[in-house]
């Protein structure tokens, strides 16, 4: 990972250069939609155990902190305006989660960036198979998983340490970010969409590549970044960290972020 110092000089000359270029990056035409399950999915209503609701309630203390910073949300304008966008995940403690087992994980549901507070018993969905292969998964809940829960299922196979992930979005710090060299910032492809057979690919080689990174960028996929971590609370630093760098957070936001990360880590599993 870049040093916090010529990390913050990177992008902000990243962001100067944007705002004084003509020939800042574009959406180009065509672009795949976004919010759509793209992989086939074995989806089974059911209430979530009480492990799961357990993680569920984890989750949505971050998503709905990340919500309030407009990392996870819903467009409102654009070609993807009325979709939502942005998840959260976390490996559940139900198995023995080897290297060499699927991980089962809990992940918020499919288009919940539109409401603004989730409820931990309705909107959740639990991963139990997935086959990358075959491009399937299969996952239980009152509502369907997240359409990037594949690429959730990829990260947690890169490494035996992931336990948690946080996807994102954010144009300012994407675009930045997406204008830095590849051997400073890591990225996929962009010719990788999103949600594809392709992108889980790709993630699983980036990442085993690159273990001690903590982040990428999507470069197929606009505005997208994704973290992932050892648990909710560093996987959640590490976001803020990011976002502090181009964006002034203010003193209520630093304190309700301390609030949350105190009441995550007396949260026994």
């Amino acid at each position: 990972m870049l040093h916090a110092v010529s990390f913050i000089g990177l992008v902000q000359s990243q962001l100067v250069r944007l705002s004084q270029s003509k020939h800042a990056p574009k959406k180009s035409s065509g672009l795949p939609k976004e919010g759509v399950i793209k992989f086939d999915i074995d989806h089974s209503d059911a209430i979530l155990t009480a492990i799961e609701r357990r993680s569920a309630d984890r989750i949505k203390l971050v998503r709905d902190f990340l919500y309030n910073l407009h990392l996870v949300g819903q467009y409102l304008s654009g070609p993807y305006q009325g979709l939502g966008f942005g998840n959260v995940s976390e490996l559940l403690p139900v198995q023995d989660q080897r290297e060499d087992t699927l991980k089962t994980f809990c992940i918020t549901g499919t288009q919940t960036g539109t409401i603004k507070a989730l409820d931990s018993g309705k909107h959740f969905a639990v991963v139990t198979e997935y086959d990358f292969e075959k491009y399937r998964i299969k996952a239980h809940g009152c509502i369907k998983p997240s359409s990037e829960a594949i690429t959730h299922a990829a990260i947690y196979e890169s490494s035996p340490h992931i336990q948690a992930i946080i996807h994102v979005h954010s144009p300012v710090l994407w675009q930045a970010l997406l204008l830095s060299p590849d051997d400073e910032v890591l990225k996929t492809a962009k010719d990788v969409e999103y949600g594809s057979y392709e992108l889980a690919q790709a993630i699983r080689q980036l990442i085993k590549e690159n273990q001690k990174q903590g982040w990428f960028l999507t470069a197929g996929h606009d505005d997208g970044l994704f973290f992932y971590g050892p648990n909710l609370v560093k996987t959640l630093e590490l976001t803020l960290q990011v976002y502090k760098i181009v964006f002034k957070v203010s003193p209520v936001v630093i304190q309700n972020m301390k609030r949350l990360v105190a009441r995550l880590e007396t949260w026994n599993k």
